[in-house]
């Protein structure tokens, strides 16, 4: 776990560049504490630096920039299968002269080029530069766990493990039209790559990018894709022992190369069903000793799972550790938010994780999370409600009837008077309902939203869409930047054994009906019950987050409106009102 910089000029360096370019790899230090390397060809015009944070072959040797034969590679991540990689290379005739899996990745690339890399199970970002074919070539993790940015001016290309030294060296300008900003308010992140600055893109999952520097050209290609779960069959939903237990041997497969280190593992432990699942594997099935960091919220603004996640860490026998968040006295407002990304994302759940890496970073280097459970196997409250609803919200005779028998007042259920609402939209416009609801509905705000609509290339259902939409979109730019900028402060490797292609591959088989069969999760639950009493098994979700409330406050004339979900008010429309500071925040920046 590092970070990567770098830059093709269409010049040769001078000795002001490579200062420049230093400085600038250097401001990202706090990801990669324990090492620092540059490599440059001044003739060619290119530069690469790299911080490294040391995890696998501790030694100086696998230090980078690694050098091949026809290749100099930079390498932020894990490759967790570098051991089954590297046996496959030796046959080719590579020898090697470490035991980390830089090297392996180097050679693999020499072997390849960028094929095959679907192969590669890991998070990784990296860049390659190909001495033959004098081509730059970049790629992410299947997932984008590891970030890249990247932008092309006449200058030059360059590219950077997070957005502030781009900003800064190349002194970016914003790039936000009414479109961009609306799409910002509604759903807190920019899609498909998007940033907040003008030419600045984030590679997507399973991208590759290829830079020509003889014709300063570009070429980006997608080398795998999600896995679709099908909706359509009309077999019996009740998922069978065989289905349950190949998802389990692959989770627990997953786990065995995730759990590859060599430095201390911990894990940070919820009460909840993803997390404790993946400590219960570590525990039985790999007798693996580790320590569980539970953190502790104001129980007045949120849920506090410590007390639940300290049961469950009890009965597996696993050392564990309730942490204050309140002993944290860093700032908490929408600029420190900002700071973490330098772009417009409103996820501040990295909040939480630099709080939790913050105070881990004692015990351990490396962290196990339960992240992308909820997406993979549909675990929100919004999957079932749209999957019970669909009909109603797909057919448009129905949506009038429902609409105008709301209208007088016939619907009493709020479930059904919620999805009576939401069937005033079309499609995935449901997206923007849902995620802003209940202040989407209220005159006072529904200019501030998109007038277009979300635009689907995946061809179902609405529940198959936008379980998609939630992989594609939802789940690696917003959900996994939080985790990466949140840890990577602290100079944290956090590892998710959710994201794996094979366990989206074994997940793909089952009929869609089984993921909701008992409720959302209900796979999970079944194989959570393999290892702890009913009593351990929430039925709840709570999900980690940071209290919003603490971030923003919301005007008082709005706090005393009656709206459907009081209890949740002041939750929504302080997420609505960070945005909207976060906005205004970011076009000051912008205009200094």
């Amino acid at each position: 776990m590092c970070s990567i910089f770098g830059f093709v000029l269409d010049k040769e360096l001078s000795d002001s560049d490579i200062e420049t370019g230093k400085a600038h790899s250097l401001m990202m230090k706090h990801r990669g504490p324990d090492a620092s390397g540059f490599w440059f060809d001044k003739k060619n015009g290119i530069f690469l630096g790299h911080n490294r944070l040391s995890i696998i072959d501790l030694r100086e040797r696998s230090n980078q920039p690694i050098h091949s034969n026809n290749r100099v590679t930079i390498f932020n991540g894990e490759i967790y299968n570098f051991k089954e990689i590297r046996a496959s290379l030796e046959k080719f005739g590579h020898i090697f002269k470490t035991s980390g899996d830089s090297e392996v990745l180097s050679l693999f690339l020499e072997q390849h080029h960028l094929n095959y890399l679907e192969n590669l199970d890991g998070m990784f970002a990296f860049a390659s530069y190909n001495f033959k074919k004098c081509k730059l070539e970049l790629a992410v993790d299947a997932f984008a766990e590891k970030p890249l940015y990247y932008i092309k001016n006449k200058e030059g290309f360059y590219f950077s493990s997070e957005i502030k030294p781009l900003v800064t060296m190349l002194n970016l300008k914003l790039d936000l039209d009414q479109e961009k900003q609306a799409e910002f308010i509604s759903l807190g992140y920019f899609t498909n790559g998007k940033t907040a600055w003008k030419g600045l893109y984030k590679l997507q999952p399973a991208e590759s990018l290829s830079y020509d520097l003889k014709n300063h050209t570009k070429l980006l290609k997608r080398y795998w894709n999600i896995p679709a779960i099908d909706f359509s069959s009309s077999r019996d939903c009740t998922p069978s022992e065989s289905e349950i237990d190949e998802i389990h041997n692959v989770l627990i497969d997953s786990l065995k190369l995730r759990a590859r280190a060599d430095v201390p593992m911990g894990i940070f432990l919820s009460s909840g069903i993803d997390s404790s699942l993946i400590a219960s594997i570590l525990k039985k099935d790999l007798d693996l000793d580790f320590l569980a960091l539970t953190a502790r919220f104001d129980s007045n603004m949120i849920h506090d799972e410590s007390m639940r996640a300290k049961l469950i860490a009890d009965f597996l026998g696993i050392e564990h550790i309730i942490v204050d968040t309140e002993q944290d006295k860093d700032p908490q407002d929408p600029n420190s938010l900002f700071n973490y990304y330098f772009d417009l994302n409103d996820n501040a759940t990295a909040i939480s994780v630099n709080q939790l890496s913050k105070l881990g970073r004692p015990y351990f280097k490396v962290a196990m999370t339960g992240t992308g459970g909820d997406e993979l196997f549909l675990g929100y409250n919004k999957h079932e409600f749209i999957f019970r609803y669909q009909s109603l919200l797909s057919n448009s005779t129905m949506k009038k009837i429902i609409v105008m028998l709301n209208f007088f007042n016939f619907i009493g259920n709020a479930r059904l008077k919620t999805a009576s609402y939401l069937s005033a939209f079309n499609g995935l416009e449901i997206i923007y309902a849902l995620k802003n609801f209940p202040y989407y509905k209220q005159g006072e705000f529904i200019d501030l939203f998109p007038k277009k609509k979300i635009k689907s290339n995946i061809k179902g259902s609405l529940i198959e869409q936008y379980i998609h939409f939630d992989l594609s979109q939802n789940l690696p730019q917003s959900i996994i930047p939080a985790i990466d900028l949140g840890s990577m402060r602290q100079g944290m490797e956090v590892r998710t054994p959710f994201l794996s292609k094979e366990l989206y591959a074994a997940v793909s088989k089952v009929n869609g009906r089984s993921l909701l069969h008992s409720g959302s999760k209900g796979i999970l639950k079944s194989i959570l019950k393999r290892y702890l009493p009913d009593e351990l098994v929430t039925d709840k979700k709570l999900g980690f987050v940071f209290p919003m409330q603490k971030l923003v406050k919301i005007p008082k004339q709005l706090a005393d409106k009656d709206f459907l979900f009081p209890s949740n008010q002041e939750k929504h429309f302080s997420r609505l009102f960070l945005r909207l500071e976060l906005l205004d925040l970011i076009n000051s920046i912008g205009l200094d």
